[in-house]
Formats: structure tokens, sequence, C-alpha cells
């Protein structure tokens, strides 16, 4: 959300975001996470570099790859769950 009212201002954010996968997703190996820019600005008008909703001639913004250290094994079907952090 922005702009930030609160008082005093702290930037700081938190968030965990669980991604449900298809039951019938086969195992893998997760070496890290995509992310995309998307902002729905106002009744129906939308940016996006998400390739699902890719807003034409976007290429101010780039997409992001947040690597694991390590990389992690996925049972089939399971869902995973990231953790995030912004400190200030």
């Amino acid at each position: 959300h922005h702009p930030n009212h609160d008082q005093p201002i702290d930037n700081s954010r938190y968030i965990s975001a669980t991604f449900a996968r298809d039951p019938s997703a086969g195992a893998g190996l997760m070496h890290g996470f995509a992310g995309y820019f998307e902002c729905d600005l106002y009744k129906g008008v939308l940016l996006s570099i998400h390739p699902r909703s890719h807003s034409e001639n976007m290429f101010s913004w780039f997409p992001i790859f947040f690597p694991l250290r390590e990389p992690v094994y996925v049972p089939a079907g399971a869902s995973v769950e990231v953790q995030m952090w912004r400190c200030c």
C-alpha cells in the first residue's frame, strides 16, 4: 500500500506466502523464486510484466530471480511457503 501514512513512518515489511502446486505435479528441485511486477492502478488500468497479464510495450521493468543458497527438494504435489522481510 502506498503511500505509507504510519507515524512514525516505518518501511519495514514482512510477508508469508504459500504457493499451492497441482497435486499431480511431480517432485522437483527448487532453485529459487521468480518475481514479477503487476499493479492495478484504477478502474481496470493494469501495468504488468507477468507473462499471463503482460502490458503491451511495458519494457521499463524486468523480472527478478531470488536464488536459494542450496536447492530444496519439493515432494510431488507439495506446496511451497516463503517468508520475506524488508528490514529498514
